[in-house]
């Protein structure tokens, strides 16, 4: 049986491979989405409120024999299949992740002083892996410390806009979410601020069902760690941009599902394990209670079986093999009324239960 941790990571491989909806021919092509945004960020270059990509921008497309290549500024085309982990509908394009907005790491201040740091409602949020842990939800709005904007200037943390896709980049690699409101991160995240809002979402969706080619490239002795600059090579599959929101919405729609799928699947494992535990258990107090086997009458009452015990005892006794109970034998009967009565050595007998003979499926057990 599937588990819900493969079910949801077939969903998203379907998501991001054209699969989970149909393709709409009157919702453009990623080509168009993708040529809009480098104009957008040329336009911001140009306007000074960016810096220009080093290298160039990336522009991949698939040529004439169907083979996807790739050109960076002015230099010359490269084929790039070898990167291509998968095909995807022709409407659809590769992107680098650093030509779908920019690339923004994190950091702390580098003396811990009190000014640097502020309280929640004055703040900025502060995010760290550790917060990251706790969220419950894809959307971060705080985490554990807010840092001051004195503090993020003596830090290489930088101020993101809400829509900033934020991911840890070490310890571990992998958790993944979306600012709500401005906020900033220690130096354990690679984030991006995409150069087209409502994006966002698409690119969790990408960089989720990406994530173990992602850690394979990470590096490190102490830890690993996937570096801004590996980061930014990340190639993501690009959807025209309003089926992004139809997949996202079928996403939404199917991961509550494979959530209940997943809660079913934790308790029938854990009847699974508890399952031969109980009928052991079950079996062995039927087998002390008589319930196990019928009964045969040709079977010898257990009376006869015990009064031969206490015979050989007292052989043993009378041969000083076998020293004598303390207190005298024990016999325990069952009298005419269904009463339970024990009686040691020569002592008059004492009531030890009360059972109706009807329930007792032991029979005979102890008559003397």
């Amino acid at each position: 049986m599937m588990s819900a941790k493969n079910l949801r990571d077939s969903i998203l491989q379907m998501a991001v491979e054209g699969k989970l909806v149909e393709q709409r021919k009157e919702e453009g092509t990623a080509e168009d989405l993708l040529a809009s945004i480098r104009e957008q960020r040329a336009q911001l270059v140009r306007e000074k409120k960016a810096k220009p990509v080093k290298g160039g921008e990336s522009v991949i497309w698939r040529d004439e024999d169907g083979h996807w290549v790739e050109r960076r500024g002015k230099g010359e085309a490269v084929c790039i299949d070898e990167e291509i982990p998968f095909d995807i509908p022709d409407s659809w394009c590769w992107a680098r992740m650093n030509a779908l907005g920019d690339i923004v790491g994190g950091g702390t201040p580098k003396t811990n002083i009190s000014e640097y740091w502020t309280v929640s409602d004055k703040g900025i949020p502060w995010i760290t892996p550790a917060d990251m842990r706790m969220m419950p939800s894809i959307n971060i709005d705080g985490g554990a410390r807010y840092i001051s904007e004195e503090g993020l200037v003596h830090s290489s943390a930088q101020l993101m806009p809400a829509g900033s896709v934020i991911m840890s980049s070490r310890a571990p690699i992998g958790y993944l979410g979306i600012a709500s409101r401005p906020l900033s991160t220690n130096q354990g995240f690679k984030s991006v601020v995409p150069a087209k809002e409502g994006m966002s979402r698409w690119l969790v969706v990408s960089l989720e069902a990406l994530m173990p080619s992602i850690q394979k490239r990470a590096s490190g002795t102490t830890f690993k760690e996937i570096s801004g600059y590996e980061f930014g090579k990340t190639i993501v599959p690009i959807p025209p941009f309003v089926e992004q929101g139809r997949i996202v919405a079928k996403i939404d729609e199917l991961m509550p599902l494979v959530d209940e799928y997943g809660k079913a699947q934790e308790r029938r494992e854990r009847l699974d394990r508890e399952l031969p535990v109980k009928l052991r258990k079950s079996i062995l107090q039927a087998a002390v209670e008589g319930k196990l086997t019928e009964r045969s009458d040709d079977d010898e009452p257990a009376s006869v079986l015990l009064a031969s015990i206490r015979e050989k005892r007292a052989q043993l006794v009378r041969e000083g093999k076998a020293k004598s109970v303390k207190g005298g034998e024990s016999i325990i009967y069952r009298d005419d009324a269904g009463h339970w009565f024990e009686r040691r050595g020569k002592s008059a007998p004492s009531a030890s239960t009360k059972k109706s003979p009807s329930t007792s499926p032991i029979p005979g057990a102890g008559r003397g």
